[in-house]
C-alpha cells in the first residue's frame, strides 16, 4: 500500500508567529493513501491526534520543538516525517 504525505514535508522548519494567538497558528497536514481506505490515524510523536476519512487531511495546532508524524492504518505505516517548529 503505498503512502503520500506532502505535508508536512521532511526537514521542514516552522515558526510560531509572536502577537498571533497560538490557537489560531495550526499546520494542515495532508497525505494519500493507495488504495483508498475507508479512514487514516495521524500520529505525532508516536501519540494519535487524529482519525480521518478521505481526503485523509487535518490539523494541528503548531507547537514548539522536534516533531515525527507518521499516518498509520490497516496494521501499517507511512514512513515518518521529521519536522521543527520553532
Amino acid at each position: 500500500m503505498p503512502w503520500s504525505s506532502p505535508s508536512p514535508r521532511q526537514a521542514e522548519v516552522y515558526l510560531l508567529e509572536p502577537g498571533y494567538d497560538r490557537a489560531t497558528q495550526s499546520l494542515p497536514l495532508r497525505g494519500e493513501v493507495h488504495p483508498t481506505l475507508p479512514e487514516i490515524a495521524w500520529l505525532l510523536d508516536g501519540r494519535q491526534i487524529a482519525t480521518v476519512g478521505w481526503p485523509y487531511e487535518a490539523r494541528w495546532k503548531l507547537q514548539p520543538g522536534r516533531h515525527r508524524l507518521q499516518m498509520v492504518a490497516a496494521g501499517r505505516a507511512s514512513d515518518p516525517v521529521e519536522f521543527e517548529v520553532r
